[in-house]
């Protein structure tokens, strides 16, 4: 059961700022619909948000650290800058997700065999490029696999 609900987590978001980020650190976001929100900057480390819809959420620079994303919608999500150490990706939905300039180390996922071709010992590091380098590694496995 989530700690929060949606209308819980935009009133907090209402009280944070760049200084003051929103803080859900260890929170149970599980299965909460959180799609098209501002969440960029937010402290979600060790957050539960398996099943949790963030389409088209800005998580820019966020802190994810060690957080579960399992079967996640991500799809269109901004994901720039964000800290994916330890996290889990298994079965999230990254469709259009830009994870430009992101970093983790340790990050399990499902993702197709091309992507994860990408990932030096399970480490993730995206860096200055201009659209979501899932992009190229799906038009890869497509035309190859």
């Amino acid at each position: 059961m989530p700690d929060v609900t949606r209308k819980e987590v935009i009133e907090l978001l209402a009280g944070s700022s760049i200084k003051h980020p929103l803080d859900l650190t260890n929170a149970d976001l599980s299965g909460l619909d959180l799609s098209g929100l501002d969440l960029s900057f937010a402290q979600l480390n060790g957050a539960n948000l398996r099943n949790t819809n963030l389409k088209e959420a800005d998580l820019g620079f966020a802190k994810l650290n060690g957080a579960d994303l399992t079967g996640a919608n991500l799809s269109k999500a901004c994901l720039v800058g964000a800290k994916l150490n330890g996290a889990n990706l298994t079965g999230a939905n990254l469709y259009y997700a830009n994870l430009c300039d992101s970093e983790g180390e340790n990050v399990k996922t499902s993702f197709l065999p091309a992507i994860t071709v990408l990932m030096t010992q399970n480490k993730i590091t995206y860096t200055g490029c201009g659209c979501s380098i899932f992009f190229v590694a799906l038009l890869v496995y497509w035309l190859f696999f």
